[in-house]
């Protein structure tokens, strides 16, 4: 068992660097270099030439991503994630693509091992089997595919462990800090400052408010006064051009549905929204019956399912946040958890069927967790 996930792990380094060195350019051995990187690439450079008054425009998007898909000149990948967020990437635009994607690679293996550091309380195996639990955690599809694919699940979980580390040790000011970096990810970070709401720590609220202003001022400064609303006009847009395109890599309920009944389904929106308004109600009565319990692993893993269910657009690769609901459902005595564990893990790779079924399988995975996560609290 000790020497299985070494090898694992060395033989994808290895894979890794073989693709990155590989070809010239962002064109390698494996296809093009990146996958979603360009977007946040290209952000961060619009920001470091100055330009972050244009940062929500297609045009100026498209310019700042040139040369990025060699054989589609006009193709460009839109950045739909607040001001901010371009800022932090403007140094990583400051290096050529290949550095700044393998650098960013290497942010993002370092924050799945901050995650499992700060999970061990909550894992015994986590504690005593820290490289087993790497290797499926890195090997484990839809956080493979972020950390490969540019994408940022990895920081996302990291920034969820530290919440949930500090708040559960009473260090609510340093968990508001990390509840407010969520905003990075609205559609997450939103959900669950309501949930702390609702829980009525009011410090930890108050700290994640002062932390979302000082981003915006950040937004402000560098892509003027009006970049919220411009963010949220481009957001839109974004979502609902690729409502059709990536719906079958959804796996909320409303996404899901789309994919199955089509975008235009007015019976499928209907459905998705009282689903998700489920989803919110359960959730919120178990985080206002538990108000200020100290362990709180259980609630925070019923959280990770309930955000990912409930927006209009929610991927498969961030089902790698339910990291933190399966590992801290290890810690509980339940029948036949190593071989449930051992099929959600597996079931991980049914992703790459996705596009010839239509949907996302790990969509059923997310409901899942969500519901054991449920039953562990019960």
């Amino acid at each position: 068992m000790k020497w299985y996930p070494r090898v694992l792990v060395f033989g994808a380094a290895i894979g890794f660097l073989a693709s990155l060195m590989s070809g010239n350019g962002v064109s390698t051995l494996a296809g093009r270099l990146g996958a979603d990187y360009p977007a946040f690439y290209a952000a961060g450079k619009i920001i470091a030439e100055g330009d972050g008054r244009w940062l929500y425009s297609s045009e100026r998007q498209v310019s700042a991503q040139k040369g990025l898909f060699p054989s589609h000149e006009t193709l460009f990948m839109p950045f739909p994630y607040p001001a901010f967020v371009a800022v932090a990437y403007s140094p990583l635009a400051l290096l050529s693509f290949r550095l700044s994607y393998f650098i960013h690679t290497m942010i993002m293996v370092a924050a799945l091992l901050l995650t499992l550091r700060t999970l061990r309380p909550i894992s015994k195996a986590a504690a005593e089997q820290s490289l087993f639990v790497f290797a499926l955690l890195i090997l484990y599809y839809p956080l493979l595919k972020s950390i490969i694919g540019g994408q940022n699940t990895a920081m996302t979980l990291l920034l969820v462990t530290l919440l949930w580390r500090t708040a559960a040790h009473g260090r609510d000011v340093l968990a508001g800090v990390w509840l407010g970096l969520l905003l990075f990810k609205p559609q997450y970070g939103l959900p669950m400052m309501g949930l702390f709401v609702l829980s009525r720590r009011w410090k930890v609220v108050t700290a994640s408010v002062a932390i979302g202003l000082a981003l915006w001022v950040i937004g402000a400064w560098m892509c003027g006064w009006g970049w919220l609303s411009e963010w949220i006009r481009y957001a839109d847009w974004v979502a609902r051009t690729a409502a059709d395109i990536d719906k079958h890599n959804a796996i909320s309920w409303i996404g899901f549905l789309e994919a199955i009944l089509g975008t235009e389904s007015r019976f499928g929106a209907v459905l998705g929204y009282i689903l998700a308004g489920i989803t919110v109600a359960v959730t919120c009565r178990v985080w206002w019956r538990t108000a200020r319990r100290q362990e709180f692993s259980a609630q925070m893993g019923i959280a990770m399912g309930c955000i990912l269910l409930i927006p209009p657009h929610a991927f498969y690769y961030d089902a790698g946040l339910l990291a933190f609901t399966w590992i801290s459902l290890i810690s509980k005595d339940w029948k036949y958890k190593t071989e449930i564990m051992a099929g959600v893990w597996i079931l991980g790779f049914s992703q790459v069927l996705a596009e010839w079924i239509g949907f996302s399988p790990i969509f059923f995975v997310v409901v899942f967790g969500f519901i054991m996560a449920l039953r562990a609290e019960s």
